[in-house]
């Protein structure tokens, strides 16, 4: 920074005498000499005044030399670029010191700042100037600076001046904006003009179709409350964010299996008593594979998507552990139609599955038959001739645990007998009722003979000798043992 040099007021003449007389009467004369001086040194050419007119200059030394200067006689002096004092002559053969101001004219920039106005005015004094700075409405002036450096907390003041200068006028806002940006605008409050120093409220509701995710500047998540208490020392404009809703559209129970519908979620976490469970992406559980002990559950659902907020469901259950699944060992037909099963110690029951219909075994212990590690019951009276049957069983609780899963299904097929085919025999051609559903296959002495859906055929063309013909006429159908009846054609 440039040094600065302030001159308050002009530098007056410091004149010399040494002695003290009397004043005399104004007829008396002096001679006067004196030296005039500047910043630099000695100054020559000096223009010297007596009374207003000029007597001389100054020599090379700076000195001059009067004669017969009259009593309170005025002396001034002129030179250009220059300000001298002016002097009252009172004495006689005394030195007279005089020094001249050299005239600077400094270049002196003002910047002004947003916020305000300045302005720039000459002083009261060579080289001096006045600077006033006027804040525009919603700011304060705050200071000056001089050559980038703090100069002056005034807003108006005079300075003399002894090298360039360059002030610049700093201003606050003390009223400023706060913007809220949101796709929700009527869900938001509090956006407007404040003060300096002052606290926006600014506040937040879901709606029905999202809920508030947080008061955010650029991506600086500033809090996630419905309400921010917020200092105001700038403008500033928040983003209050919001993510969609995502819901249940069903959520229920049916034993231990816990079922919904939300459409909208990629992902299910399941918390029971409030400790995470699993994650699921299917829409629905069995609660039986997480839970170890009997007891009473709160069993919670939350449903998350990307750009969506999460939904929640909760449901109180009391849950009996299962007695262990039993496993089907299969179907035996010796007999009659028997299904195994492994033996369950724990088991109160069992409930046999035939096609849906639930029997019960205690209902028909004669249908049972029991060893240290199976069960053998006999199904045949609950099965349909030649129907595919599905079959599975439960092992049943009782009142102290939950019935078991399912075992594995086995499928059986109780097969039927049909009647032989009624044969019409009249010469050569054989002809028989034809039954939907069923085939029929033709021999004439064990060879085939085509029929091609026809239910009447004249066998003439396949007896080409004479004798005695076997015919055979088989009838079958799916799940049932075929049938067949013979007749003779003698040639």
């Amino acid at each position: 920074m440039k040094k600065l040099f302030v001159a308050l007021s002009a530098v007056f003449v410091a004149v010399c005498f040494l002695g003290c007389n009397k004043i005399p009467t104004t007829d008396i004369s002096y001679d006067v000499s004196g030296q005039i001086f500047s910043s630099g040194g000695v100054l020559a050419g000096v223009k010297v005044f007596v009374n207003g007119k000029e007597v001389c200059l100054t020599a090379d030394d700076g000195s001059f030399s009067l004669s017969d200067v009259k009593h309170g006689s005025s002396l001034s002096f002129e030179k250009e670029g220059y300000v001298f004092p002016t002097s009252v002559v009172t004495s006689a053969g005394r030195d007279l010191a005089v020094f001249g101001i050299k005239l600077f004219v400094p270049k002196v920039t003002v910047l002004g700042a947003k916020g305000g106005t300045t302005t720039l005015e000459e002083g009261t004094v060579p080289n001096s100037y006045r600077l006033t700075a006027t804040p525009a409405e919603d700011y304060v002036f705050t200071k000056w600076l001089l050559d980038g450096e703090f100069f002056s907390s005034d807003p108006s003041f005079e300075i003399t001046l002894t090298a360039d200068a360059e002030f610049t006028a700093c201003f606050e806002k003390i009223v400023f904006d706060v913007a809220i940006e949101t796709e929700y605008p009527s869900a938001v409050s509090g956006a407007g003009e404040y003060r300096k120093g002052e606290t926006a409220r600014l506040t937040s509701s879901d709606t029905a179709d999202a809920e508030f995710a947080g008061w955010f500047k650029d991506d600086e998540l500033l809090s996630s409350e419905h309400e921010l208490l917020l200092e105001i020392t700038s403008d500033v404009t928040l983003n209050a964010r919001f993510l969609k809703r995502l819901t249940f559209e069903s959520f229920s129970l049916s034993g231990t299996v816990l079922t919904w519908s939300a459409p909208t979620a990629e992902r299910i976490d399941i918390f029971i008593n409030d400790n995470f469970a699993l994650s699921t992406t299917e829409n629905s559980v069995d609660l039986s594979d997480v839970l170890e002990t009997s007891g009473t559950y709160v069993i919670k659902a939350v449903a998350f998507a990307d750009g969506y907020g999460r939904a929640e469901k909760e449901i109180s259950f009391v849950f009996k552990l299962p007695v262990s699944a039993p496993y089907n060992l299969g179907a035996d037909f010796e007999g009659g139609v028997f299904l195994s099963f492994q033996r369950i110690n724990s088991a109160t029951d069992y409930k046999i599955f035939v096609d849906g219909r639930m029997i019960l075994l205690s209902e028909h212990p004669e249908l049972a038959e029991f060893s240290n590690d199976c069960v053998r019951f006999k199904i045949d009276d609950f099965l349909t001739v030649g129907k595919r049957t599905e079959i599975y069983v439960v092992a049943a609780g009782g009142e102290d645990r939950a019935d078991s899963k399912p075992s594995d299904s086995i499928f059986v097929v109780l097969v039927g007998e049909l009647n032989p085919p009624q044969v019409n025999l009249n010469g050569t051609v054989v002809s028989w009722t034809k039954l939907e559903g069923h085939s029929y296959f033709l021999t004439v002495n064990g060879v085939a003979i085509p029929l091609d859906g026809e239910s009447t055929v004249d066998l003439a063309p396949y007896l080409a000798e004479s004798g005695r013909y076997e015919v055979v006429l088989t009838v079958s159908a799916e799940n049932y043992k075929s049938a067949a009846t013979t007749v003779y054609i003698t040639k």
